[in-house]
């Protein structure tokens, strides 16, 4: 891992405890950067891991014409080196290929002047509303254009795939012109739904949906399906869209659209595989590498999505094809696991803390000296981390066909660590400590009952620190 990577990697774990003012002011500097030109690949990677932040925290981002552009399928976007199209996403980086065809086709001087007039404008401005929906309109027409004289011939769709450089971007061209022609619709559904992602799917969010959909139709028949694609995207369940399908086809008291239904199970499945084979790709590329806590949150909550999408094919009644495609994400899925967070964890927390200064009590030191030094903060982060990763694993094994060997690891660990802890305890019985040893050694025992916290909970670890407290001042 180069420097440049191990800095991206240390950030991630640190863009939570950033205070929400300097994060950001860090958004807009890394924002205006990156309209300097130049290689800004460095700036947009590091703006790829703080986005989950970005969502929780909003920040204002820099008016112009581009991201209005942006706007109406912002829910869509996600990150990915695939060149496999996705039923429902847009890869962001069709995005800069996709403007610049846009630029291309529209009057400069036109731009520049909306570009002007937003930038000192409010996202929020009704006005910029205003602007907005010329941009979606001129954009769509425009583009709707490009995709016609793209689809006269065989070489005229290659030349543009080969322009676009690659035909899931071609896709992507499609999706995105789907959306702009409705974004007036897509926008005030927006405005009237809660703040995204949506965790509850209350009978007056089915209902705005609902009624957005109808507009869509309206406007053209298909378009209750590219609706359907935005709003699953605003929902923190998108499986959940199969509940509000259900409950509108109730309300209109008429069966449930079975196009409808298969698109958002298709949906639900391919988005589940693509996110899969991002895991996967960023893991074998080497460019970056998340900790292992952040890998098993990123898995856990891929877990929970394939069986959201297992329940939602299920209901569906849409045939064996989806499941089977379901049953091979979640194999690979489990091999992941097994690969990544199962094997080697637990020697990797307990060499991690052998490794710290706490190694010298646990093991019997090798006299006073050793007590002078605090825990290796660096190593015992990677023992929590490790830690943490295993008990994620450990809550959703099952689903992956690998409780057994999960819960084993985890209890030979548990073990394993409390009677570490207990040697440590022991061992300081009956000695005088300096201050500055008995600091240390304060450090290094709660460094340990906080990694058996981490595996075998709060009652155990705190037997053990009371345990530790009256052994110190004994």
């Amino acid at each position: 891992m180069t420097g440049a990577e191990e800095n991206l990697a240390d950030l991630e774990g640190k863009l939570f405890e950033i205070p929400e003012p300097k994060f950001v002011q860090l958004v807009g500097f890394l924002e205006k950067n990156l309209e300097r030109g130049g290689d800004t690949t460095p700036l947009r990677l590091l703006l790829a891991k703080m986005r989950p932040r970005m969502v929780q925290v909003r920040p204002p981002r820099r008016n112009t014409v581009k991201r209005q552009f942006c706007r109406p399928f912002e829910e869509l976007l996600y990150n990915t080196k695939s060149l496999v199209p996705v039923d429902g996403r847009i890869p962001r980086n069709a995005i800069d290929p996709i403007y610049k065809l846009f630029e291309e086709e529209s009057d400069k001087t036109d731009l520049g002047a909306m570009e002007l007039e937003l930038s000192g404008m409010s996202i929020d401005d009704p006005l910029c509303d205003a602007l907005g929906s010329k941009i979606w309109a001129e954009a769509a027409v425009n583009l709707r254009s490009v995709m016609v004289r793209s689809q006269r011939d065989s070489l005229s769709k290659r030349d543009m795939i080969d322009k676009l450089k690659g035909e899931h971007i071609y896709k992507a061209l499609g999706d995105i012109v789907d959306i702009l022609e409705i974004a007036d619709i897509v926008q005030s559904m927006r405005k009237q739904l809660p703040p995204r992602p949506i965790q509850t799917l209350s009978t007056g969010v089915i209902k705005i949906i609902g009624e957005h959909m109808e507009k869509a139709t309206r406007f053209a028949a298909k378009k209750a399906e590219t609706l359907l694609l935005v709003a699953m995207g605003c929902l923190e369940k998108p499986w959940e869209i199969m509940e509000a399908l259900e409950k509108l086809a109730l309300e209109q008291k008429k069966a449930i659209d079975p196009t409808l239904s298969a698109l958002a199970v298709r949906a639900l499945v391919t988005g589940a595989e693509q996110r899969l084979e991002t895991m996967r790709l960023d893991l074998e590329g080497g460019d970056y590498k998340p900790d292992s806590e952040t890998l098993a949150r990123q898995i856990a909550d891929l877990a929970k999505t394939m069986l959201g999408a297992k329940s939602a094919v299920q209901s569906s009644g849409q045939g064996k094809g989806l499941d089977r495609q379901l049953d091979r994400a979640r194999k690979s899925l489990r091999d992941m696991v097994t690969i990544n967070i199962l094997n080697g964890a637990d020697q990797s927390i307990v060499s991690n803390l052998l490794l710290s200064d706490a190694g010298a009590f646990v093991t019997g030191g090798a006299g006073m000296g050793s007590w002078d030094l605090p825990p290796d903060e660096q190593k015992l982060r990677e023992a929590e981390q490790r830690a943490v990763a295993l008990r994620l694993c450990a809550r959703y094994a099952e689903e992956l066909g690998l409780g057994g060997e999960a819960e084993e690891k985890l209890s030979v660990l548990q073990e394993q660590l409390t009677s570490l802890t207990t040697n440590m305890i022991e061992s300081m019985h009956g000695r005088f400590l300096s201050t500055k040893q008995r600091n240390s050694a304060e450090a290094n025992l709660y460094a340990s009952v906080r990694l058996v916290e981490l595996l075998a909970g709060p009652d155990v670890a705190n037997n053990l620190r009371l345990k530790g407290v009256e052994a110190l001042e004994a």
